[in-house]
């Protein structure tokens, strides 16, 4: 019997978070889920290179040559990347986004990045995408996202 699937879902360490956040989905029994991997072995001018697009998203800034979704595409809408390169090599960390919080906080949106990526043509790989949207809707996947980001209940009671 294979072992059960197991996800974990993190903040990116130091980063801040708003109205947006960004984190990693990982897994102890699927090494394909790379991207909190490939972030951690930035060498210091990449990791704030990278760490200050994430920002930037986060702060509500578009920049498409830094990161980008597919809008435009109904399958792939929730899908989402980061971008930069290294040594000429376009690099891309792929995710997708979440709204954790629906019932208290349903504009907080999360980008839950999965998968590195090198790039060398202009095409996306669709099949990273399709990837993507498998794993966005595992209940297993959501339950480890929503599990960082409770739902707070208000305490407050009204006087009649």
């Amino acid at each position: 019997m294979p072992p059960a699937r197991t996800f974990d879902f993190s903040l990116v360490a130091g980063q801040s978070v708003g109205r947006r956040g960004v984190g990693f989905l990982r897994s102890d029994n699927d090494a394909s889920l790379n991207g909190q991997k490939k972030f951690r072995e930035l060498k210091p001018a990449r990791d704030k290179e990278v760490r200050s697009r994430l920002d930037y998203w986060i702060a509500g800034g578009t920049n498409p040559r830094w990161f980008h979704g597919w809008p435009d595409l109904t399958k792939y809408k929730e899908c989402f990347t980061f971008k930069w390169k290294e040594n000429r090599q376009h690099q891309r960390l792929y995710g997708f986004l979440h709204h954790p919080r629906r019932r208290t906080d349903p504009r907080f949106l999360v980008c839950v990045l999965v998968y590195h990526d090198e790039k060398n043509e202009d095409e996306t790989d669709f099949s990273i995408l399709d990837r993507l949207n498998e794993l966005r809707k595992d209940s297993l996947v959501i339950a480890a996202i929503n599990k960082a980001f409770p739902e707070e209940r208000s305490t407050k009671q009204w006087l009649q």
